[in-house]
């Protein structure tokens, strides 16, 4: 038994030629890991969120809309209920620390499972919107 379990434990760690064609696949790991890494401290691991400070994620609007908006919010951070007067001192930290490809998978993971918003996010499309941050030189 411990051997089918250890054969069980190494085949759900391959990745496989259909895996690489994929590239969900593999950013979905990514996210995951990227969300309950950074986020779910705040937003709860199902999204929920917790009261007024830590905003849910889960059928949020926001999430919804213009994937660029998500991308800058998780690069430079937001505070909480942004446009609404609060006595919450909670502000969202940036996470532009991250990569691209860590901020694409992190966006692409959280619009899809908190907002049904499956579109793949890319790289390039944080790139871009890094590159709208940042003050020209």
């Amino acid at each position: 038994m411990f051997v089918a379990l250890l054969g069980l434990s190494v085949f759900s760690t391959v990745v496989t030629a259909a895996d690489m064609r994929e590239p969900g696949a593999i950013a979905a790991d990514t996210g995951t890991e990227l969300f309950l890494a950074h986020c779910a401290r705040c937003h709860g691991s199902d999204g929920k969120g917790q009261g007024f400070d830590f905003p849910a994620l889960k059928n949020s609007r926001r999430l919804a809309g213009d994937a660029q908006k998500t991308i800058a919010w998780i690069l430079t951070g937001n505070r909480a209920r942004a446009g609404f007067v609060t006595d919450s001192s909670f502000e969202m930290p940036g996470f532009g620390n991250l990569s691209d490809g860590n901020i694409a998978a992190l966006t692409q993971y959280v619009r899809c499972r908190f907002a049904g918003c499956c579109e793949a996010v890319s790289p390039s499309d944080v790139k871009t919107v890094r590159a709208q941050q940042s003050p020209a030189k």
